[in-house]
């Protein structure tokens, strides 16, 4: 802890939590390298005020939780909580400690 920040700390903390939880959740975190790529249909659940991404909850028979699916900067979509969107699983934000998306189409 020593020469770092007490909020980076907790932030640490907290990805490492989350890691946990979506170990446990999807029976072991190597179930996604199988996954990545694969392209699904989703609802967006939340979008960012901040920033080009949105939370987004993959539908079908995947059973995957919400993650983080970012708009590519050469996209003109435009989506809100509730909207229908297409995405592909890219793999593991491990900045976040969630499922990593990209929109791929609305």
């Amino acid at each position: 802890i020593h020469g770092r920040k007490a909020t980076d700390v907790k932030r640490e903390h907290e990805v490492e939590k989350k890691l946990a939880r979506l170990d446990k959740q999807l029976g072991g975190l190597d179930r996604i390298e199988s996954l990545k790529g694969k392209e699904m249909s989703g609802v967006v659940k939340a979008t960012s005020n901040t920033g080009d991404w949105l939370y987004v909850e993959p539908t079908g028979s995947n059973e995957l939780p919400v993650g983080v699916a970012t708009i590519p900067s050469d996209s003109d979509f435009d989506l809100s909580k509730g909207d229908s969107c297409m995405i592909r699983l890219e793999g593991i934000d491990s900045s976040r400690g969630q499922l990593s998306f990209t929109v791929i189409s609305t």
